[in-house]
């Protein structure tokens, strides 16, 4: 018995990020099962999009390759979290705040991409008329917010800067 029912928007970003492992893993054995799956959500979607006019279709495939696109990106940068964590050592002794900055600015990108990647799956949930699923972070602040909030009250010295990827 099936308890939970995905929306179309969370088997979309299931579909894209399966897309994305098939690109980054080398296993064949892995593979294999991850195609399988994504056969699966692709079936799902492919039925659901037939209820669409050619231009909401449009506006679909779209919206999939934007997520799609993000998901790409969110990878990337979890890797970079990955490697930058991995450069601090042992964090408690780690007393250089230029690598515990790149450390803060990477989380921040993933934190506002997967803000921005939530909004494309609930716009593609409100375009097949579904109940999108909410989110709320630190009591439902915004990232903009919650980071003006860090900013003033939390650690000073490791926010200032800029909150792009790239070198300090």
């Amino acid at each position: 018995m099936n308890l939970w029912e995905p929306s179309i928007g969370a088997i979309v970003d299931r579909m894209t990020i399966l897309q994305v492992k098939m690109s980054k893993i080398v296993s064949v054995a892995k593979v294999l099962l991850i195609k399988k799956e994504h056969a699966t959500c692709l079936d799902a979607i492919m039925a659901k999009q037939r209820s669409l006019s050619e231009l909401s279709r449009e506006h679909l495939y779209e919206l999939v390759e934007n997520l799609y696109q993000q998901n790409v990106h969110q990878w990337e940068v979890e890797d970079a979290i990955r490697v930058a964590i991995k450069g601090l050592g042992d964090i408690d002794a780690n007393e250089n705040i230029e690598d515990l900055r790149r450390v803060a600015r990477i989380a921040e990108a993933s934190a506002r991409g997967n803000e921005e990647r939530a909004e494309l799956i609930k716009a593609i949930d409100e375009m097949f008329g579904e109940v999108p699923e909410f989110k709320s972070y630190c009591g439902g602040a915004s990232w903009e917010s919650l980071t003006a909030t860090t900013r003033k009250k939390a650690a000073p010295a490791i926010w200032r800067g800029s909150a792009t990827l790239g070198p300090n």
